[in-house]
């Protein structure tokens, strides 16, 4: 998530330890994202400065301990992490961590050449599809002779000689070990786009190898973004950028026909530089590998198409799906295909969970969503739940069906955010200073669907986000190397698992699916 970064007082938390971490139970490598690897260098230090107290926690009794003890003594207002100091005037300097609502919109408008030159986006075809158009005809709508019928749990199981059918609606469920293992596997390692250009080129053949076993059609939307004046980059230019989207599709009943309608589920893969961003947003990318593999394993077959997209620099103000908008689903699905764009699901940090009162810092919502923040307030400021961003009566029948299927709404309950945002770009720019307060709810992809360059143009979209930058412990961490490894716990997967549970029940109902394989 594009991000501002807003502190509480530094506390000594135990929580973010690892003895009793459901993360270390699991065996696996240390490495510069592991925020508990060993070595006599490793450790993590949090001061609490309060009336003349000072709280020290977890500190190893070395000499470079010591010495950094002294240093503190002299100014206390610093969080070590893996022995670094997480500095954010050093960090700005990398990441920009302050989300700039008036950048953004300046930028949205750049890059003119470069967005309609004709992309390249070439379409892979696994080796084993999913499913064919022609499976609808049997499928789709269940009116055949059966070979067998027979009682199973008091319900009835009609077998063919294709599949084996249960008239009984199934939703598939994810487990926190498959989270657990996709993030470490893919997500755990710094995807700035400015990293190592082969671990990179790897990281996006290894995802589009995943999509293409799950029977998707996968390709590469390849863009260069253009050299623009910059208010916010060193030198008061922003270099050239070439970057990678990953667009998967699971055709729907009427893929390639008048009639065909599109979902989509993306989130970003990237990172700000030296994050690791499992949170921030291996979690996202995560979920929707995950939603892909559970909808074509079960055989889910839809009335509607689903695309699913990882997205690139997000970091970079969004560029990854403005460019994917106009670049793919503007010529390609709704002007070429003629297909109908329904909305997305954007997902941007689903790991960052906190049952204590005043873990949910509210102070950047009381002047855009009172009443949101007195229904936390009330709750007692708990940072216990997932949110769900939406513009106010627009994009409000996506979050109806979201918040119908939602799970477990009393322990990871969902709460909506939704300013009173216009439906198009040229509302907001003719009003601005009665609409750029609410810039804050434009930091992630989801606002490149609701406000796209093109004229009169406007997507529904919401954003799932775990409102990591404001909720205790992450706020900490966000967009530094602190967000790591150490979220893999069991606490932050349930909450992660919830999520994705709910979204694959979600989008088998507004997408008119129905899933035919139990295992």
């Amino acid at each position: 998530m594009e991000g501002l970064l807003n502190g509480f007082e530094v506390k000594h938390d135990d929580n973010l330890s690892s003895s009793n971490g459901w993360h270390e139970s699991k065996r696996h490598e240390p490495n510069e994202c592991d925020g508990h690897s060993n070595g006599s260098a490793r450790y993590m230090m949090m001061i609490h400065h309060n009336n003349n107290n000072i709280g020290l926690c977890r500190c190893l009794p070395t000499a470079s301990a010591m010495f950094i003890l002294f240093a503190v003594i002299i100014s206390i207002n610093i969080v070590f992490v893996n022995g670094e100091d997480v500095d954010a005037a050093a960090q700005a300097s990398n990441s920009n961590p302050t989300w700039n609502f008036s950048v953004w919109w300046e930028e949205r408008t750049m890059d003119s050449k470069q967005l309609y030159n004709e992309p390249t986006v070439i379409f892979h075809e696994p080796t084993k599809p999913a499913q064919q158009y022609g499976d609808f005809d049997k499928f789709g709508t269940v009116q055949y002779k059966p070979f067998q019928i027979y009682p199973n749990d008091g319900g009835m199981v009609i077998t063919s000689s294709m599949l084996e059918v249960d008239p009984r609606p199934y939703r598939p469920v994810t487990s926190i070990d498959i989270l657990n293992q996709t993030i470490r596997q893919y997500f755990s390692q710094s995807r700035h786009w400015s990293d190592d250009k082969m671990y990179m080129r790897d990281l996006r053949e290894n995802l589009k190898e995943k999509f293409l076993s799950f029977g998707l059609k996968t390709a590469f939307h390849v863009f260069k973004t253009e050299e623009t004046p910059s208010k916010v980059y060193q030198g008061g230019v922003k270099k050239r950028q070439s970057a990678t989207n990953i667009i998967s599709i699971l055709p729907g009943k009427y893929r390639g026909t008048l009639r065909d309608e599109i979902y989509l589920i993306g989130a970003h893969y990237d990172t700000v530089r030296k994050s690791c961003g499992v949170d921030d947003n291996g979690s996202g990318s995560a979920a929707v590998i995950e939603i892909a593999r559970l909808l074509t394993k079960h055989k889910c077959y839809f009335n509607k198409t689903i695309i699913f997209t990882l997205f690139d620099l997000e970091e970079e103000y969004l560029k990854g799906s403005k460019y994917f908008v106009q670049q793919y689903l503007l010529p390609t699905e709704i002007r070429k295909n003629q297909a109908k764009f329904n909305g997305a699901y954007i997902m941007d940090m689903l790991l960052a969970y906190n049952t204590t009162e005043e873990s949910q810092s509210l102070r950047d919502f009381w002047p855009t969503l009172p009443g949101f923040v007195e229904e936390v307030k009330e709750a007692g400021a708990r940072g216990n739940f997932m949110t769900a961003w939406s513009r106010r009566n627009i994009d409000h029948d996506l979050f109806y069906f979201l918040e119908k299927n939602w799970k477990n709404k009393y322990l990871f309950p969902i709460k909506l955010m939704d300013p009173p945002l216009p439906t198009y770009s040229h509302d907001v720019a003719r009003n601005w200073s009665k609409y750029s307060k609410y810039g804050t709810f434009a930091r992630s992809d989801h606002a490149s669907f609701w406000y796209p360059i093109e004229k009169d143009t406007t997507f529904r979209a919401i954003l799932l986000s775990d409102l990591g930058p404001w909720r205790r412990d992450m706020s900490f961490h966000y967009h530094r190397v602190g967000d790591d490894l150490r979220w893999l716990r069991r606490e932050n997967l349930e909450f992660m698992k919830n999520t994705v549970d709910s979204l694959i029940a979600t989008i088998l109902d507004i997408g008119e699916g129905r899933c035919f394989a139990r295992k």
